[in-house]
């Protein structure tokens, strides 16, 4: 039997997107709404706190960098919480349920129990994320520049747990915006799209094929992270999210071609899973809810007895 590398990550990676955020701790409700921290969490958390209190351990000794760690490391995940949050209650000025919001390995996702049915309402969904992150990035941009150059241990703690959850929401924020699909940038240029050719299915695949070269260019990037410098776990990180980008790219590109809009067919709005669908391909559930599928890039072949 021989072993196929690509279906072997393929069929890996259906498998994570199809599970994140389903298992984990439930943390209780806010603003109605569940939240969970997914299994694969716990271990990048305890990575965060350790490899920053092991940086700023000599500068600030072992107590004040380990409280640093910690201060960072939960901010920068009520960060991530506060993006999705943004992304749950502007759609539910919409009239759409969240279902749950789930903090992983790679983030965070609200779980949407349907699709904006409108361009403006895609829109302004998927832009309110990246706007709750660059308001975070400000207020804690200002935070940092109300501390003194020459503060006590406490201040400075607080001075730079500010500085570093500035310029991480900053980067999440903007990181965000690049118009590919999964991210918030690439549902915006669907709805730009989707309102100007008057067809969701044609956003889509635009969106979903920029997706796809943004992942692309992610894995490679944390490949040669990963092998031409010493920060092997940070090429791993970003070749591992360019993975789940390019994956639910390709995913979201064949559900459009599966499916017919909610106003019935023409294609003008997102719709149910069609049932005509070929063996070839996986059915799988996205991070956000959504019901897509990934087409096997290795099917068997015919039997031929």
């Amino acid at each position: 039997m021989r072993f196929n590398a690509a279906r072997t990550v393929s069929s890996f990676m259906s498998t994570l997107l199809g599970q994140l955020g389903t298992r984990g701790v439930r943390l209780g409700r806010i603003a109605g709404i569940p939240v969970t921290l997914d299994w694969t969490w716990f271990p990048i958390a305890f990575l965060l706190v350790f490899g920053i209190s092991s940086s700023l351990a000599e500068a600030l000794g072992t107590p004040g960098a380990i409280v640093t760690a910690v201060l960072l490391a939960t901010g920068f995940f009520a960060s991530i919480l506060a993006h999705e949050f943004g992304h749950a209650l502007v759609a539910r000025r919409y009239g759409i349920r969240t279902e749950s919001i789930a903090l992983h390995v790679f983030g965070g996702v609200a779980r949407l129990t349907s699709e904006p049915r409108r361009p403006a309402h895609e829109f302004w969904v998927a832009a309110a994320g990246p706007a709750v992150s660059l308001a975070l990035a400000l207020a804690f941009f200002l935070i940092s520049a109300t501390i003194p150059v020459k503060a006590t241990l406490p201040f400075m703690v607080i001075y730079l747990a500010a500085w570093q959850l500035a310029w991480a929401n900053l980067i999440l924020g903007v990181f965000n915006l690049i118009p590919g699909f999964p991210l918030d940038g690439g549902r915006i240029l669907r709805a730009i799209l989707w309102h100007r050719r008057r067809s969701w299915r044609e956003g889509t695949r635009v969106a979903a094929r920029a997706g796809a070269i943004v992942g692309a260019i992610m894995i490679g990037l944390g490949l040669a992270i990963g092998v031409l410098t010493d920060d092997a776990f940070r090429g791993i990180m970003l070749a591992g999210v360019g993975l789940m980008v390019r994956q639910a790219a390709r995913a979201e590109e064949l559900r459009a071609r599966l499916t017919s809009g909610p106003f019935g067919p023409g294609g003008f709005g997102p719709g149910p899973a069609s049932a005509r669908i070929p063996d070839s391909v996986q059915v799988v559930r996205l991070p956000d809810g959504q019901i897509a599928v990934i087409r096997d890039p290795s099917p068997p072949p015919p039997d031929r007895r």
